[in-house]
């Protein structure tokens, strides 16, 4: 990585004064500052990224979204900025069910969010976008030109639900309520990506197998700490009625799921009915069975 990193540094003025795209158009020559992007597996992992330059009093000097074409050509970004200190915040993947706000010229860092469209509204939540986080302070000098990273980590968990035994009055497609819900699950983040106290219900679109009497779901949630009270709850589709719940985060210690910053986790979970009681575990349906009553 040393040569690579060396072959970056005496490249940085070509990158910065010359077009890297194929299609011949001109890009900005008066690009002073380098930001590259970095996350393993990125180009796969993340299909663009929105970010914000805050200036050393908190204030938004400068907002841009990368698309996917943009990121192929160059995992990051040149900027033409004032000599000074910034702080950089990126968001990857800010897609159709998240909205991103307080990246506008002007703003500060307190009004940055990033929440559910459906947030505050009578439509119910059904997942989040597979969001990344990153952040980076740099200074802007123009007597020491070089670049800087901006090293990501996953801002969501996944979820792999699958449900098996249900009874098949439950299994109809039109059913009048969901068949399975995330509980107190947190739906906005601040510009630290911290939680910013609003929590919400998700209620995931299932995938019904009625011969098989089997349903499943997969989603994203905002990520949580295993001090979060997150439950999944399997509910009766016709009165609403919460069934069954298994603590999110008991389960995750109980199976040695590790929830660590820069992890990307995908939990799984497998409930079967059986009479009155549910099997909960990891692995399809080996577990010791939970009683409802």
């Amino acid at each position: 990585m040393k040569w690579f990193k060396t072959i970056l540094i005496l490249s940085l003025p070509l990158l910065l004064c010359c077009c890297l795209h194929d299609n011949g158009g001109s890009c900005p020559s008066d690009r002073n500052h380098l930001l590259l992007f970095n996350y393993p597996d990125f180009q796969s992992r993340i299909s663009c990224v929105n970010l914000g330059v805050f200036d050393s009093l908190g204030v938004c000097v400068e907002s841009r979204c990368v698309e996917k074409e943009e990121l192929m050509s160059l995992q990051g970004i040149g900027l033409s900025l004032a000599e000074g200190d910034y702080t950089v915040v990126c968001w990857g993947n800010v897609l159709e069910n998240t909205v991103l706000s307080g990246f506008s010229v002007g703003c500060f860092f307190e009004e940055v969010e990033v929440c559910h469209p459906n947030l505050n509204t009578d439509l119910p939540i059904p997942t989040t976008d597979p969001l990344y986080y990153g952040t980076q302070t740099f200074t802007v000098d123009y007597s020491a030109v070089q670049p800087d990273t901006v090293f990501f980590r996953p801002a969501h968990i996944g979820l792999d639900i699958h449900v098996r035994g249900i009874d098949a009055p439950q299994l109809r497609e039109a059913a009048s309520f969901p068949l399975i819900g995330i509980s107190h699950t947190r739906t906005s983040f601040g510009y630290a990506m911290q939680c910013l106290g609003k929590f919400a219900d998700y209620y995931p679109p299932v995938v019904f197998e009625p011969i098989n009497k089997m349903a499943h779901t997969s989603l994203n949630v905002l990520r949580f700490s295993e001090a979060d009270d997150l439950e999944v709850v399997l509910y009766d589709t016709h009165t609403g009625k919460s069934r069954f719940s298994v603590s999110l985060s008991s389960f995750v210690r109980k199976h040695g799921i590790e929830i660590t910053e820069d992890n990307e986790v995908l939990v799984p979970i497998y409930l079967e009915i059986v009479n009155t009681t549910v099997r909960v575990t990891v692995e399809p349906w080996k577990e010791t069975p939970v009683d409802q009553s």
